[in-house]
């Protein structure tokens, strides 16, 4: 995966920066002894906020030239003569981009994943197709402020940005709220306009006549509130089984039971880091994880590396 280019700035210190940021507080906790578990959970939702909007800035500095490239694109290739160099470099540039946001994706997907307690089975239930979902930098744009208005400062609660990842797509927030002395998760579909907003009470609303108002709908509100209906039913679904172990699961629509097994997680961050050092100085790397689990990193284009 190609991640450098010329008229970009360098990415492995802004990777590298934005790794440091969401692990910071899981870094020092070794060494350091916290006054409570709620602080430390504290401390880690400060980072995961702060890399999280950082985040959200580089994906969206960086889709702004994909934008610009783009139109750039479309005109090189109407003209009657066709600048093949120019269409190639510029291809290549937008390929480094989607790269790179995919990468920075990748490292929200694991914000997520600790907000899961590493439980791939919880992680799953979030996923509704088997492909991964395009980037919404409207979304991320409207729900990044609504994660801040949330995500205060020494808060043992967190809202992560759903469509920073690459794979939850139910909600666009995902809470993680403190209650009663557990944590449970709460799928946020944030929605703004008048009709919107006359949707959702009239749904939430004891009125015996709610179904003769629907009745009066035009074809567009009455899409609206289909769509509406579609997600609340989809998030439903996903809280039962994640808060309660049992439920429906999304892909299949089949019962479910989830068994909180206990895992024991091993973490090899030094000899990934090995592997890509390796890579700098030798091109390519490769690394074996008790004679099962390969690492492999390489410094050539894709074409090089996997002919």
């Amino acid at each position: 995966m190609k991640l450098q280019h010329e008229s970009l700035e360098d990415f492995e210190p802004i990777i590298k920066s934005l790794y440091n940021t969401v692990f910071s507080t899981e870094k020092i906790s070794n060494r350091i002894i916290f006054p409570s578990k709620k602080s430390y959970y504290e401390n880690c939702n400060q980072d995961y906020n702060n890399a999280q909007n950082k985040i959200a800035e580089e994906i969206i500095k960086v889709y702004e030239i994909r934008k610009q490239k783009e139109s750039e694109l479309k005109i090189l290739r109407n003209e009657v003569l066709k600048d093949k160099e120019a269409i190639t470099q510029i291809n290549e540039l937008i390929q480094v981009i989607d790269n790179r946001i995919l990468t920075l994706r990748r490292l929200v997907d694991s914000i997520a994943f600790k907000l899961f307690d590493h439980k791939v089975w919880i992680a799953r239930r979030f996923i509704l197709y088997n492909k991964r979902k395009a980037i919404d930098i409207p979304a991320i744009k409207s729900n990044i402020i609504a994660a801040n208005l949330f995500n205060t400062k020494g808060s043992i609660n967190f809202a992560l940005v759903s469509d920073l990842t690459s794979y939850i797509e139910v909600g666009d927030l995902i809470l993680k709220l403190w209650k009663h002395d557990h944590f449970k998760y709460l799928i946020v579909e944030l929605k703004t306009g008048k009709v919107y907003k006359m949707l959702f009470e009239l749904l939430n609303s004891d009125n015996p006549l709610v179904s003769s108002e629907i009745s009066k709908f035009d074809t567009n509100t009455s899409k609206q509130l289909e769509r509406i209906l579609r997600q609340k039913n989809r998030t439903d679904k996903v809280i039962e089984l994640i808060n309660h172990n049992k439920g429906i699961d999304l892909l299949t629509g089949a019962p479910l039971i989830l068994k909180d097994n206990k895992i024991k997680w091993k973490f090899y961050d030094k000899i990934l880091k090995e592997a890509i050092e390796g890579a700098k100085n030798e091109k390519v790397a490769l690394c074996i994880i008790e004679d099962c689990f390969t690492i492999f990193a390489s410094t050539l284009p894709d074409m090089e590396t996997f002919h």
